[in-house]
């Protein structure tokens, strides 16, 4: 070895001997933050589509033409397509679900029904029901997997249309999400990349990155 090579294999072995227990924290930190999105559960309801049905400020229909139900008149008749979907990494067994999780709307709201309309990726148990005088759907289930999701429809009668929030309770699940996704990603898009749209792992994916570029 040459002499003017030895201040540089010192410099060398010096900087392996500072980087590489930096890389063994960063690994150890990220593979405690994969580990830890890959257990945490995460449960997401969606409004995917509204549409009206039947309205008395349609034009052109006769003015002696009535809609009713059981005898009660409808003068507007509203139909409100959601989805929920586990977005955790997680799978959600129906025992964890210590308060039903339910669709609640606003005071004032009459719900007429609700209908299961698909299950994805596959066809697994999910119901969808509106109790007599309430204006709450609940929603059950007996297993949620990562990424299962449940499409249905919410039937509002002669009543404005005004945003639920979800309730319930589920064991290991701190905060179930609510958004309004009418505009937004398209179906195709969301099937294309569906882990993206796992809060848990996109919290692990920006830590990791933050060490890495740290």
């Amino acid at each position: 070895m040459n002499v003017e090579e030895s201040p540089k294999v010192k410099l060398v072995v010096r900087f392996l001997q500072v980087f590489m227990p930096i890389v063994g924290v960063s690994v150890a930190g990220i593979s405690l933050l994969l580990t830890v999105a890959a257990r945490k559960k995460e449960l997401t309801c969606t409004l995917t589509a509204s549409t009206r049905l039947v309205s008395e400020n349609l034009g052109g229909i006769h003015p002696d033409l009535h809609v009713e139900f059981h005898n009660q008149p409808i003068t507007s008749l509203s139909k409100l397509s959601f989805s929920l979907r586990n977005t955790g990494a997680a799978a959600i067994k129906g025992n964890d679900v210590m308060e039903p999780v339910r669709l609640q709307f606003p005071s004032g709201t009459s719900l007429l029904s609700a209908t299961v309309d698909r299950t994805l990726p596959q066809q697994f148990s999910f119901s969808a029901t509106v109790p007599p005088e309430s204006r709450e759907v609940l929603l059950a289930f007996s297993l949620l997997n990562a990424g299962d999701e449940a499409q249905f429809s919410v039937y509002v009668l002669n009543s404005s249309l005004q945003q639920p929030i979800l309730l319930g309770r589920v064991v290991d699940v701190p905060q179930m999400i609510y958004s309004d996704g009418i505009g937004g990603a398209s179906d195709a898009t969301l099937r294309v990349v569906p882990r993206i749209r796992s809060h848990p792992l996109r919290s692990a994916l920006r830590w990791t990155l933050s060490i890495i570029f740290g």
